[in-house]
């Protein structure tokens, strides 16, 4: 058996390895993405209670000194 016929052999049996690694990597970038885009709607969530805590401060604030 030649040199040439190995290297193809090889070539074929580490094909279906390479192509299932291929498209692992994509479920891997879309999973990336996803998370990404999760984490951005988490942070504007995150801004929206933190001005929504100031604006109640503010008016527990208001009341307080109204009643006191």
């Amino acid at each position: 058996m030649g040199i040439k016929t190995k290297l193809k052999r090889m070539a074929w049996a580490a094909a279906p390895a390479n192509m299932v690694a291929g498209e692992e990597v994509q479920v891997l970038k879309q999973q990336v993405h996803d998370l990404r885009m999760e984490v951005e709607q988490l942070r504007r969530d995150l801004d929206e209670a933190r001005r929504d805590s100031l604006r109640i401060a503010e008016l527990t604030d208001l009341v307080v000194e109204r009643l006191g």
